[in-house]
């Protein structure tokens, strides 16, 4: 799923994914984000046990409560670099499920696991 720059109905720019708006979908393996969004709602990829790939811009700011959760054989794409990303995670309070892995790999190629501990 490739999440369009423009909403075709109202012709109104996408800046944010909605609370629960892929949530439990089974068939979407990829989603592409782009770089007009800046947010991504609580639980938005919820259960989308499908789900292997998600490219994330820079543009995000903040990420939802619980915005990936059910996903173990997934990978993100953040076009950005540690420092942003770090920063993103600072402003998204809760947007990871503790002991849960998150695969990320960065703008460069880099590898970035992240597991959220208590």
């Amino acid at each position: 799923v490739v999440i369009a720059r423009k909403d075709p109905k109202t012709g109104l720019t996408v800046t944010s994914i909605g609370k629960d708006a892929f949530g439990k979908n089974t068939t979407v393996t990829e989603i592409v984000i782009p770089d007009t969004v800046t947010e991504i709602g609580d639980e938005a990829l919820k259960d989308c046990k499908n789900l292997e790939k998600v490219y994330l811009p820079t543009s995000l700011t903040k990420l939802g409560t619980y915005v990936f959760p059910g996903s173990e054989n997934l990978t993100l794409y953040y076009a950005g670099t540690k420092a942003q990303l770090d920063t993103l995670f600072a402003n998204s309070a809760g947007w990871a499920v503790p002991y849960q892995k998150y695969n990320f790999v960065l703008g460069d190629g880099t590898k970035y696991p992240y597991l959220l501990e208590y």
